[in-house]
């Protein structure tokens, strides 16, 4: 179904609630998403607003994520809950064609506007009472045949009754597919041949043929119209008794002489046989004065001919609106139900209620004449069916036993078992939204079919063990979800199995036996095969015990309800809050499956004053044993199940107990083992073990996520390593002319110092490109650290560098070769630094945490010249006689003391987590993932309320159910010396599952989905960013002297790279120190205010215009420092210098920032730090190509200064060129992260950040295969 609430329509938007979330729900949705105003539509704007699934909350969840709703879109599990929202002005019913009548009865019975699916019913007499029930409740209802409202529906319509056809006499309507339908559809459950879904080619495709008859010889004509005559033939599926082809022969009563409509249809010939229309027209309407034809689809047709008896010959192509022709032409009959609710009309204006059901006649007659009848069950128009699980409001207690069901009914309900039932032992099903009942099973043969039965019970729900409980997804805890239950018994009466057929699962959270002393250990016997119709099996085993570790706090199950709703409640306290684990280790053995081990822990939840606390067992997954201290029994003095609303069941505690110290003991014991050892804050205060359905999970965790505030504590681990990394890349350009000076003092062509800076260039793009690899083979925290331990280790070693005992050691080979490593550990940094802030970052801060981070590298730069101007203002008193000496120490405290903030960062690197979503999405481990997550982002962030907490209402739960100790306390548990287990030889299926790649998944994503566009554009733009820059070599201490005026352009070849003056009258510390200066004046204060203004407006400006902005603004820098540099014989001086700090500035507020934000948020998780590396790898790719070419080309070598300023001039207006390169990728190349802002706004306007999640469908959006295609292997 699909919901919108309707307001006024004039610059309001229609918001859509998707319930049915099969594949012509999903084309709807994606055809809201299409703007009107590409159809020529302006008083319609459509919104996604929420989805519901009789398949659970999960699948709304994945649905409304698939085509790309807003994060603040509703999900529910079923479709009662939707039609009872107040909120909810019109459904959209997309249910299968048995399930039309019962749904749109549902939804017209709560007061709703509905608009049906076609075909509107499985007979006429539903369609008559779905009229009768809309005209009762005064709601609008209208058949969604939306064929009818495409504009060559219009055209032909307007065409008949213009008379340019004359009087219509016969019209031929045929749809057809060749299906092959034993080799398409072979166990014949598929909805097109399942009688109990009504299939058949007749309400499935007839229903269009049948459309065109009549929208032309029935609709065109005036009030009075007389029904058809009907002959019809039927052809049937042997398989299954439907019908696989028809013929209609129609006869229209019209005063001028009758008119013939034939349509047809089947499912093994096709309309359009090489689907390229050489097949002809599959419409032709019939005059005395010319002929129209259309062409197939007819659901969708394309393309028509008009040829009239006078020659005349029009044809004309019907093409989809937009530029790229965008949807399917579903949103022409949602414009038409908007517009008829504005109006106020009860039904649709080119299809009333009275021609609906006269079709739905024509069908009736058609499958009478050729006895075709469906199951009683769904031609019914007894309201609700009892079939009909989607619509349980009536129905109270089921006792099946070995029965089919429909796929996907149960939402809310409970399975009930009792172990120590003999042969045939039953399974009960149990509605929660009546009156609660006593579920107590009744036994019945597993031979016997039984249809349902009423019973009455006792009002009152008791949970006594054993019982089974089924946990599943959704706002309630306990559901059933399963479309097929068998119990079996074996040879010696022992509980084996459940068999389940499930087309959409493959595991299942059931807990069985919930006994005193024994833990459930659920698995599955063997994993589900979509391409077999066969059942998969789930065991559960009955010898069960539990071995503790210290004393184990035990509670007995045994509270006493009146509502179902309040034993949810009670739950949904306890996982959306505060909990502490108190509990043991559960272990289980399996004969021939080596050893499973679970924990079922006993959670704690303890109100602010730490006297009251609530216990429940809930299941757990985790593989990892789990020690802590028990709280002591002496402490709890009375047992209370509550008696306010909203208060839930506690435990008192003794006047002389405090539970917060008992419990902080444990806590600080288990923070020092184990994987719980980490610097983050390590209370775990959401949980989300209840829910077992991965998709789910995820989208809990994500949501935790981006409910937390700022991350500093990430930015500060990630942004250290930055800080070292600009520090070394940066000091290095003022050590290294000591160097220079001490060991090559007279060569004057620096080449030494060229390669060296190409050496760490190239060890840096290898390390972006090799750990970006490896970071999303093997995971980020496994290579995060191990950078920094190779930088510092690398640094260390170039400090430690010299030429030995009379130049037994080549002084530069050697810091060439630590220069590599060094650029190795600084190039690894980029993108693990950029992908573990993105991925943990929440949404809104993402750009602002990832621009932080990047803030670090100036800081670091800041503190290089900083450091330098210490170093060189300290040695001073080193006084002149001894120079090489005291430079030489010089030049290793500037680079050495880099290692101190990296020996800072390395505790916190490897303390950080795994990223939530690698483990999520690569290790396919959502149980690491939420214990990765919640520790490191603690409490509940800015207190947005979960789903949890929405669910039922909270009841009073009566007094007389207060228990003492007595009640609560149970021995300890029994500890046998051998356990039998039941054996399956397979082993068991569990969550886990790692993501491999595979040439597959590259292909589809990159090529066949076109993002090897976003990743040229990335790589590309890093790469012509970093050509220009370091092309100009701003870094370059000559350059600067330059620059501020002290040195002539054509003094490179005449002066060592140490000296940076012509007249060489400086002292060797003048000349350090005014270097230093330079570089904090030209290179510091412009990118400090650069990156600065950079994090205020991350999340304020579209990052990508700001990137294309960002290079056209440092073209236009270039262009007027190439012309001045032209016209004015000059190298530097106050001029320049401002136009430098300008350009540092726009660099940094721009490009510089934004090729590294852009790169960590435009792919997938799966290639995140891949292609980051690959980007960042292109960018000092630039950068080495530019410094070899500078090397052999010194742009200032001319005889004449003025000359040498022209050549420089000229280079500098070649790198403004490719800065303009540079915007048109950006433009091109690279999509947009955040969402399009509103037409008319100014470019500095933006929409909310796009989620990770979001961006990784890449161009296709949700059309994207490529995460379908991803290979998973077994662990």
């Amino acid at each position: 179904m699909d919901f919108w609430t309707r307001k006024t329509w004039h610059d309001k938007q229609a918001g859509y609630w998707i319930a049915s979330t099969g594949g012509i729900a999903k084309s709807f949705t994606l055809d809201l998403l299409v703007d009107p105003k590409t159809r020529g539509n302006d008083k319609v704007v459509h919104a996604i607003v929420a989805a519901a699934s009789s398949s659970g909350v999960t699948r709304a969840k994945d649905f409304l994520k698939t085509v790309g709703a807003p994060s603040d879109a509703k999900a529910y599990g079923n479709y009662q809950d939707l039609a009872n929202d107040p909120d909810v002005d019109i459904i959209y019913v997309a249910t299968p064609h048995s399930h039309h009548y019962q749904d749109s009865m549902l939804c017209l019975e709560a007061g709703k506007n509905v608009l049906c699916e076609k075909a509107f019913t499985v007979n006429a007499a539903q369609a008559k009472k779905l009229v009768e029930k809309a005209q009762e409740k005064k709601v609008f209802l209208m058949e969604a045949v939306w064929t009818r409202y495409f504009p060559v529906s219009i055209y032909v319509r307007d065409l008949i009754t213009s008379g340019r056809l004359g009087h219509v006499q016969r019209v031929f309507a045929d749809t057809s597919v060749n299906t092959e339908p034993e080799k398409t559809w072979p166990d014949g459950k598929h909805r097109m041949v399942n009688p109990d879904l009504a299939g058949g080619s007749l309400l499935d495709l007839g229903i269009y043929s049948l459309t065109w008859v009549f929208q032309t010889l029935y609709t065109t004509q005036p009030e009075g119209r007389k029904p058809p005559k009907v002959l019809g033939s039927i052809k049937k599926y042997p398989q299954t008794g439907v019908d696989e082809m028809a013929t209609i022969v129609l006869t229209f009563p019209r005063e001028e002489g009758d008119a013939h409509g034939i349509a047809s249809t089947t499912l093994r010939a096709s309309s359009d046989t090489d689907g390229k229309g050489t097949a002809g027209p599959a419409v032709r309407v019939q005059g005395d004065k010319g002929e129209l034809q259309v062409w197939p689809p007819l659901y969708r047709p394309t393309k028509t001919r008009l040829i009239l008896t006078d020659g005349t010959v029009e044809d004309r192509e019907w093409p989809q609106p937009g530029v790229e022709g965008e949807g399917l032409g579903m949103f022409w009959e949602a414009d038409e139900a908007a517009l008829a609710l504005t109006e106020g009309r009860k039904e649709g204006k080119f299809e009333s209620l009275e021609e609906s059901i006269v079709i739905m006649e024509v069908m009736d007659e058609v499958r009478k004449q050729n006895d075709l009848k469906y199951p009683d069950k769904i031609e019914t128009t007894d309201y609700p069916a009892w079939f009909v699980m989607s619509s349980l409001s009536q129905i109270k207690f089921y006792d099946f036993a070995d029965w089919q069901m429909q796929q996907s009914p149960r939402q809310n309900s409970v399975s009930t078992l009792d172990s120590r039932t003999e042969e045939g032992a039953g399974i009960s099903f149990w509605d929660p939204s009546l009156s609660p009942t006593l579920s107590t099973p009744r036994t019945t043969p597993p031979s016997s079919h039984l249809k349902p039965q009423r019973s009455e019970f006792s009002n009152t729900l008791l949970f006594n063990p054993p019982i089974a409980v089924s946990f599943a997804k959704g706002s309630s805890v306990f559901k059933l979800k399963f479309a097929r239950v068998d119990v079996r018994k074996d040879a010696a009466g022992n509980l084996r199995c459940l068999e389940l057929s499930d087309p959409d699962k493959f595991e299942t959270s059931l807990i069985h036996s919930f006994p005193n002393t024994r833990l459930p250990i659920p698995h599955l016997e063997r994993p589900y095969v979509p391409t077999q119709s066969s059942t998969f099996r789930v065991s559960f085993l009955e010898e069960q015990t539990v071995q503790t570790v210290g004393t184990l706090f035990q509670a007995k199950p045994d509270y006493t309800f009146e509502k179902w709703e309040d034993c949810i409640r009670l739950q949904e306290a306890i996982l959306s809050q505060s909990v502490l684990f108190v509990a043991g280790i559960a272990q289980a053995k399996s004969k021939g499956r080596g050893e499973e081990c679970i924990s079922q822990n006993l959670r704690v939840l303890r109100s602010r004053s730490g006297r009251q606390i609530i216990l429940f067992f809930a299941n757990s997954q985790r593989k990892e044993a789990k020690k802590y201290v028990s709280v002591p029994l002496d402490s709890i003095d009375q047992f209370d199940p509550g008696k306010k609303a909203n208060k839930p069941v506690t435990l008192k505690l003794g006047n002389s107990t405090d539970l917060t110290t008992i419990l902080k003991t444990p806590q600080q014991k288990s923070m020092a083992k184990g994987r719980v050892r980490r610097l983050y804050k390590t209370d775990r205060v959401r949980e989300f073990e209840h829910e077992q359905d991965r998709v789910v999970r995820a989208q809990q965790i994500y949501a935790t996520i981006d409910r937390q505030p700022f991350q500093w504590i990430v930015v500060l681990v990630a942004g250290i390593g930055f800080f070292l990394d600009g520090y070394t890349l940066f000091a290095s350009n003022i050590a290294l002319p000591m160097l220079s000076y001490v060991y090559w003092p007279t060569e004057t062509s620096g080449r030494r110092v060229t390669y060296i800076n190409i050496a760490t260039l190239a060890g840096t793009l290898f390390g972006q490109v090799f750990f970006g690899i490896l970071a999303d083979k093997h995971g980020r925290k496994k290579m995060y650290g191990v950078e920094l331990v190779l930088l510092i280790a690398a640094t260390l070693g170039v400090v430690m560098c010299s030429t030995g005992v009379d130049g037994s050691m080549n002084v530069f080979a050697w810091i060439t070769f630590w220069r590599v490593i060094v650029g190795i550990g600084v190039g690894a940094d980029y993108p693990l630094s950029a992908v573990i802030t993105a991925e943990l970052a929440p949404t809104k801060h993402r750009p602002r945490m990832m621009a932080s981070v990047f803030f670090m590298q100036p800081l670091g730069q800041i503190a290089g010249n900083i450091v330098s101007l210490i170093v060189v203002a300290a040695s001073q008193s080193q006084g002149e006689d001894n120079l090489p000496r005291t430079v030489d120490v010089m030049w290793r405290w500037v680079i050495g003391l880099g290692v101190v903030p990296g020996v800072l960062a390395v505790a916190f690197r490897f303390a950080i987590p795994e990223t939530p979503r690698f483990l999520l999405e690569i290790e396919d481990d959502p149980i690491k993932a939420e214990f990765d997550a919640t520790p490191l982002f603690g409490g509940d962030g800015d207190g947005n309320s979960t789903e949890l907490e929405s669910a039922a209402t909270w009841e009073s739960i009566p007094s007389a159910a207060s228990h003492n100790l007595d009640d609560v306390i149970l021995p300890a548990p029994m500890m046998p010396d051998s356990s039998q287990w039941i054996s399956t030889g397979t082993p068991p299926v569990t969550l886990n599952s790692k993501w491999q790649l595979s040439r597959e998944d590259i292909t589809q994503y990159f090529w066949h989905e076109g993002n090897w566009r976003t990743l040229f554009g990335t790589a590309s733009t890093w790469l012509l960013l970093d050509f220009s820059f370091y092309g100009i070599g701003l870094s370059s201490p000559q350059f600067l002297s330059k620059t501020w005026g002290n040195l002539r352009l054509s003094s490179d070849t005449s002066h060592p790279p140490w000296q940076i003056d012509d007249t060489g009258t400086k002292s060797i510390y003048q000349q350090f120190m005014a270097t230093s200066v330079h570089a904090l004046v030209i290179l510091n204060v412009g990118s400090f205010l650069g990156m600065v203004i950079m994090i205020i407006f991350a999340s304020r400006v579209n990052r990508v215009t700001l990137q294309k902005v960002g290079f056209c603004v440092l073209a236009i820098i270039f262009v007027i420092l190439g012309s001045i540099f032209i016209a004015l014989p000059i190298s530097g001086g106050p001029g320049i210098i401002a136009m430098y700090i300008i350009a540092q500035t726009a660099f940094n507020f721009g490009p510089n920032a934004t090729t590294y934000i852009l790169s960590a948020e435009a792919f997938p998780t799966r290639f995140r730090s891949s292609c980051h590396g690959i980007s960042a790898g292109a960018g000092k790719l630039g950068s080495i190509l530019v410094q070899v070419f500078s090397a052999y080309y010194k742009f200032g070598s001319s005889s004449t200064s003025h000359h040498s300023s022209k050549r420089y001039g000229t280079i500098i207006i070649v790198f403004a060129v490719v800065m303009l390169v540079g915007a048109v990728i950006t433009h091109f190349m690279i999509p947009d992260v955040q969402e399009k802002r509103e037409k008319g706004s100014g470019w500095t306007t933006v929409g909310r950040n796009k989620t990770l999640e979001e961006l990784a469908l890449g161009r296709m959006g949700a059309r994207s295969q490529s995460i379908a295609r991803a290979r998973r292997v077994q662990r």
